[in-house]
This record gives structure tokens, sequence and C-alpha cells, in this order.
């Protein structure tokens, strides 16, 4: 999502005009010879946006940045987007008017777990992007970008070369290189790791480290998602040296990104402040970002309007329009995530596939939109294909709001009439409103339902566990290709693994949609997977619901994107106007 890329040298103002107004051309009349799969993501909507928001005096483009001092930098290897097939269109981007300060920012929770290799919630995720970086992340439109590596390339969508970045330093001043990417990959391959991208990373056959700044990598199996896959914080880089001489990732934090993790007070605070080495010269424009936990969403609004805090995630939807006409505030959201009930089919009553299509049945999305989100939802519409996408265009729901059909399906069942235990977490309210509208139309459909509502840190543990019948949560597109559907239903994946469903039919789905990057065929093999999870129901997806941060006015250069695209980086050239 972000600025790009690297280097020192300076041009003159003029000179350095006429070359990106070259290097854009080139990229435009590359961006049109693409054999990657297109953008899948309603991320693409917002780089008009994004321009308009932005002043054209100040472009960061592939061919490189232009910092605040209007001197454009270098990127070298992002230029040539000829040989970085699939390559995104990148962001416009305004120079701060001032460096310097440090960001209060409220927080929803507390991490768990600070390894940016295990997805432990989006709220950790934001530090964890700041903190590390990845070989490539995303532009507004979907499509990857450099970052950590200059440029790619890939003859299929087996092979793939990535060229390094050179002169990267961790955060302890050691120097970054092509092992650091093979243990970082081969150590979210293994099992025990517990990386959410096990299922993406087990498909690898080899990773080659040519020389220092080159890494070939042979897949299995055909990956067309692979390239956005390596974008997402989850594969995150981490330094062999410091995993090896025994660094704790889940404590610690040591990464090469545009800041360094400085202190953490557990359940109070984390402080990251500004890599003064970082490889993208001019950045970030901060000195230092303090994360506040306000897990109470009422707690963080009035952080936020007192001005305890300058910025402040999940911001409840009933305050949106509050803020938004205040005149002191800027809301930022974009519909982004899905919530769903996530159902234990391991165990009965929920191993019964007719049992949970009664569940689907008898939730109405629209009742959930209204009540808990404030019409800041939509009932979904396409199941798990990604909205706004053509995968989506035409696509409707198997079922639909029936409570009739609800009860019919309860009979064919076999219920019992137990009482099963509905998971949720106090930590955020919509989550849990979400459940009490659940508990009360499945009690009118004659299951016998118990909340059990938790603090978030035991709601995740009891979601890995399976402690649970039925849970309400959320997911989005991690990624901005229809193989993110893998993180949901392959087996051993995140998600898989919660709700213990497995098919072989979901997995040979999977594979092929993975194999093939003909569009046309792509289309197919996902819509007729969509249907098939849509029938089966280990996850019954309610709404797709916008998400929003929102912060004082004086908070400039903000932005955020939507479904899978890198929102977090944007705090890399956000500044304080005070």
């Amino acid at each position: 999502m972000l600025k790009p890329n690297s280097s020192s040298r300076k041009l003159p103002i003029v000179t350095a005009l006429l070359l990106l107004v070259t290097l854009i051309m080139a990229a435009c009349g590359d961006a049109t010879q693409t054999t990657a799969p297109a953008a899948t993501t309603a991320a693409a909507t917002t780089a008009a946006a994004t321009a308009a928001a932005t002043t054209a005096a100040a472009v960061t483009t592939a061919a490189g940045v232009t910092t605040a001092a209007g001197a454009a930098t270098a990127a070298p290897g992002a230029a040539n987007s000829a040989a970085n097939p699939g390559m995104g269109v990148e962001p416009t981007v305004a120079p701060a008017g001032k460096t310097g300060g440090t960001l209060k920012y409220g927080l929803s929770s507390d991490p768990s777990g600070l390894d940016p290799q295990i997805h432990t919630g989006a709220a950790p995720a934001i530090i964890k992007t700041l903190v590390y970086d990845t070989l490539l992340r995303l532009a507004p439109d979907g499509k990857p970008l450099p970052w950590l590596a200059t440029g790619w390339e890939t003859t299929d969508p087996k092979n793939f070369t990535f060229k390094l970045r050179s002169g990267v330093k961790w955060h302890d001043g050691t120097d970054f290189t092509a092992e650091d990417v093979k243990f970082s990959f081969e150590r979210i391959a293994k099992k025990e790791t517990g990386a959410t991208r096990l299922p993406d990373f087990a498909n690898i056959e080899t990773i080659t480290v040519v020389d220092p700044t080159t890494v070939k990598i042979v897949l299995k199996q055909a990956d067309s998602s692979f390239l956005a896959v390596v974008a997402d914080v989850t594969s995150s880089i981490v330094s062999k040296k410091y995993v090896e001489g025994g660094g704790n990732l889940k404590n610690n934090m040591l990464g090469t990104g545009a800041f360094i993790f400085n202190s953490r007070e557990s359940g109070v605070k984390i402080d990251i402040k500004k890599n003064p080495n970082f490889w993208l010269k001019g950045q970030p424009y901060l000195d230092a970002i303090s994360f506040i936990m306000y897990p109470d969403d009422r707690a963080r609004l009035s952080a936020l309007q007192s001005g305890a805090v300058d910025f402040a995630d999940y911001i409840p939807w009933r305050s949106y329009d509050e803020l938004a006409n205040n005149g002191t505030f800027t809301v930022y959201s974009k519909p982004a995530t899905t919530s769903a009930i996530f159902v234990n089919t391991t165990k009965a009553p929920f191993d019964n596939v007719k049992l949970r299509q009664a569940v689907a049945a008898a939730v109405d999305p629209a009742a959930i939109a209204k009540a808990v989100f404030f019409g800041k939802a939509v009932p979904l519409t396409a199941g798990f294909l990604i909205p706004n996408t053509a995968y989506a265009e035409g696509q409707t729901m198997p079922y639909k709001f029936d409570v009739a059909k609800a009860k019919a399906l309860v009979a064919e069942s076999g219920y019992n009439g137990q009482e099963v235990e509905l998971v949720t977490t106090s930590t955020y309210d919509f989550l849990q409103q979400t459940a009490e509208i659940v508990q009360s139309q499945l009690t009118a459909i004659g299951i016998k339902v118990k909340i059990t509502s938790v603090d978030f840190t035991v709601f995740g543990q009891k979601f890995n566990k399976q402690e649970f019948n039925l849970l309400t949560s959320s997911f989005s597109a991690a990624i901005p290709d229809p193989n993110y559907m893998n993180q949901l239903f392959g087996k051993g994946s995140l998600y898989q693994n919660r709700t213990g469903y497995t098919d072989p039919k979901i997995e040979d789905l999977l594979a092929k949609g993975r194999a093939t990057a003909v569009e046309s065929e792509r289309l197919s093999i996902y819509r007729e997977l969509n249907i098939l999870a849509l029938t089966q129901l280990p996850i019954i997806p309610l709404v797709l619901r916008e998400e929003g941060e929102a912060g004082a006015k004086y908070v400039k250069n903000y932005v955020r994107f939507t479904l899978g695209v890198d929102t977090n980086r944007t705090l890399m050239t956000t500044w304080l106007d005070k």
C-alpha cells in the first residue's frame, strides 16, 4: 500500500521531474501487459480518491519517492515493471508539512503475541506492519509492489526469483540478506511455528539463496496468488541470527521496518520509535508512536474526544456520524470485514450439516446490520467471494432468512434440545451484541443457547482450542485474491483448524484455483467453491461491515484502503500538524 523504494542519490528538481514523468509513462504501459491475475479487491476504487486527497506536487510512484523537501529519491528495481509482472500502481501521497512528534494511538486490544508470522488480531497487526517488512507490499489496486525485494521475475506460477534490496539493516545493526528470507519462509512452513501462512508456504519445494541479494523459490504446485501471499504481514521477514540466537519473537520485536520496538507495558501500552537507518530515506515522518490500550469502546472513544490520544482504531459505528460532523476529527472508514458465526463441526450437535443450515436460515443479517452496526454494514449477497469484484458479480446466497425453513431443518437434524455454547468477547461490543441477537433468533427456532463472554485473550484461546459450539468473530480477505479462502477452509489453515471442517472437494478446488492464472477459469472454480462452502457452512457469513479509525484533524496523511491492502503502512507517512 505504500510508498516505495529506496536509495539516497538526490537529483536536481527539473531532472527528477523529467525522469519521473518518463517512468510513470513506462509503468502505465507495462501495467496493461501483466500476466498475473487481475486485482480482485475493491481497493482499486480508492486510488482516485487517494489522489484527490493529496497534493499534485508530491507524487510517490514506482520511479521513486518525493520527499518533504521535494527531492526525488530513486527506487532501484521498482521502475522496471517489465521485470515485475503484475506490478501495481503506486499511490500518491502528500509530503509532510513537518516531521517529528509522537502519535498517541488508542488501540483496541493488547497483543497476545508479537510474532509477525502468527496472526493475533487486526489491532496487533498494525504494530507488526511498522516494525517488520515483507518482500512485497500491496498497492491500492491490490497488485504487488516492491518492498524488501526491489523486483521479481516469474516464468510461471511455480517459479519466482526475488532481487533483494542492498544495504538494509536489522534494528540491531546487522545486515539483511537472502539467508534471512530463506530462514523466514522455512520457519513459516514448519508446523511447530504455528504460522498463519503454513498452508501457503508448505507448498514451497525449494528455496535457493543464489547470492546475498537474490532468492529463488520453486513451488510444488502452481500458485497464482503467491505474490500477494508474500506481501501479507504474516509473511514478514525475521532475522535468522536473532531467532537462532534465542530471540523470543512472541515477547520482543526485531525487524527492518520504519519503526523500532522500544518498550512494552503489558495491558497498558507499546512504544515504537523512528528507525533512523530505515532503508526508505525520508521516512517515517513521526519520531514515535505510542499504542495505548483501551479495550473498552467507550473508553477508547472518550480518550480520543478528550485528547488523551490523537488517533484510535475500531471506532464504534454509532459514533461515526457524530465524529465526522464534529469538525475536530476525521473518520476513515471502508467496507472491509465480514462478521460471521464460526461453527465447531467436530462435535455434536453441529457436526450435523442440517443444524448448521438451520442456524444460517434462522439468523437475520439485516437485523444485525441495523442494530449492531447502525447501518454501516450490509447483508452479504455473495458469501465468501470478495465484494465488488468480478468473482462476486451476479452471485447470490443459496439460502436466506427463513424461520419456517430453519425450524424444518432443526427437525430434520434430529437435534435433541441440548444446550449449546456461543462464545463471544466483552472486549468488542459488536461481537457481543451480535451474539445476543443470534441467541434470540436461535431460541425462536428451538435451539438452546448459552452465551459465554470473555476478554479478548481468553476468547482467542477458546477459539484456538475449539472450546465452543458457536462463536461470533470476523474475517477479511487478507490478500486481494480469492485464494484468501485457503485461510478459511484449507486443511491446516488458520480458521480450518478452529472449525475442524475438512472436505476433499474443497481442497481440490483450492488447489485448482491456485494453479491457474486464467481469470475465466478461476471465476468458475472459486464460485463453485463458494457455493460448496455456503452449503456446508463451517463458517456462516452475516454482514460486510465498514471498519474505521478516527483521528484529530491535525493528524495528516493517513489513508484507509479496503480489503487486503496495507493500510497500516500509511502511518509511515502520517505527520502531526501541531
